[in-house]
Formats: C-alpha cells, sequence, structure tokens
C-alpha cells in the first residue's frame, strides 16, 4: 500500500520533516568537515 505524506496526519507529517532536515544537515555538516 502506498502512504503519501499528504495522507499522514500533521504531527506525522511534521516529524517527517524535521527528520528529513535534521538527516540533510548532518549529511551537510558531515559533507562539510570532511571537505576540510
Amino acid at each position: 500500500m502506498y502512504l503519501s505524506p499528504a495522507r499522514l496526519p500533521p504531527e506525522h507529517q511534521d516529524f517527517l520533516f524535521l527528520s528529513i532536515v535534521i538527516v540533510d544537515h548532518r549529511f551537510f555538516f558531515f559533507c562539510f568537515h570532511s571537505c576540510l
């Protein structure tokens, strides 16, 4: 069954968005420190 973000409750959408942002920032800082 395919679940689109729009079908999730608002709190789940926020958690999904925050998790993506946190992972993205960790990946960015990891690459940034690796390049230094």
